[in-house]
C-alpha cells in the first residue's frame, strides 16, 4: 500500500480556480514528514475534461525543491503528446526531516493558461526494513516455524532454513583445502550452521545442516 502525503488541486496563484501554466508555477507545497527522513514522489494530473491542455503538447518543465534545494536535473523535461488530459510522475527523491517539498510545473504552449491541476506526494520508502522483516518472522505461530519444508523426504524445519540462508549471506565461512571441506558459520562467527564437502571441480558431494 502506498502512503500519500498531500493532494492539492489548482494551489498556485489563485488557488481554487484553473492555472496557467505559461509561467512556472507551484502546484504543491508540503512537508512531508517532522521528525523522520522519507523518499518521496509526485504525480500531478493536468486536465478534468472541461478546462484542459490545449493539445498542442511539447516539452512541460518539472522543477523540484526540498528545504530550498533544487533537486536535479532541473528542469525535468517530459515530453507530451497531444492529449489534452495528461499526467507526470516525478522522479523519486529523498526529503529529510522537516524539510518541505514544493513542486512546479511549466508549459512551453501559450493556449494552457487555463487548466485544472491536482498535484499528490507520495511516500516511496518502503515499509519493509530488515527490523520489521526480523520482526515478522520472529512472531509466526511455532507451529508454522517447526515444520517441515523437505519435500525430498528429510527433515527440514523453515526456522532452520531461515537460520542457514542468514548465516550463508551474513555469517563467516571457511574451506579446508586438505579435506574439501566448506563450513558456513553464524553471524556471531564461531556457531556452525552448514558443512559441505566440495570437489576441485566445485561439485558438493556431501551437506550437513547443524
Amino acid at each position: 500500500m502506498i502512503t500519500e502525503f498531500d493532494t492539492e488541486r489548482n494551489a498556485g496563484a489563485g488557488a481554487g480556480f484553473p492555472l496557467d501554466l505559461t509561467t512556472l508555477i507551484t502546484v504543491l507545497t508540503d512537508t512531508p514528514d517532522a521528525s523522520n527522513a522519507t523518499i518521496c514522489q509526485g504525480y500531478i494530473k493536468l486536465g478534468d475534461g472541461s478546462d484542459n491542455l490545449d493539445g498542442t503538447g511539447g516539452d512541460f518543465q518539472l522543477v523540484i525543491t526540498v528545504g530550498g534545494q533544487t533537486i536535479q536535473p532541473s528542469p525535468q523535461i517530459v515530453t507530451f503528446g497531444t492529449e489534452v488530459r495528461s499526467a507526470i510522475w516525478t522522479s523519486q527523491f529523498p526529503v529529510p526531516a522537516n524539510e518541505e517539498v514544493i513542486l512546479r510545473i511549466l508549459s512551453p504552449n501559450a493556449a494552457d493558461t487555463d487548466v485544472d491541476v491536482t498535484a499528490y506526494l507520495y511516500d516511496a520508502t518502503s515499509g519493509d526494513t530488515l527490523e520489521t522483516i526480523s520482526d515478522q518472522i520472529t512472531g509466526l505461530p511455532s507451529d508454522i516455524m517447526s515444520s517441515n519444508i523437505d519435500s525430498t523426504g528429510g527433515s527440514l524445519t523453515l526456522e532452520k532454513a531461515i537460520e542457514v540462508i542468514v548465516a550463508i549471506t551474513g555469517g563467516t565461512s571457511s574451506y579446508n583445502t586438505a579435506t574439501g571441506v566448506w563450513t558456513v558459520r553464524g553471524r556471531d562467527g564461531t556457531t556452525t550452521v552448514f558443512q559441505g564437502k566440495v570437489t576441485d571441480e566445485g561439485d558438493r558431494t556431501v551437506s550437513t545442516i547443524t
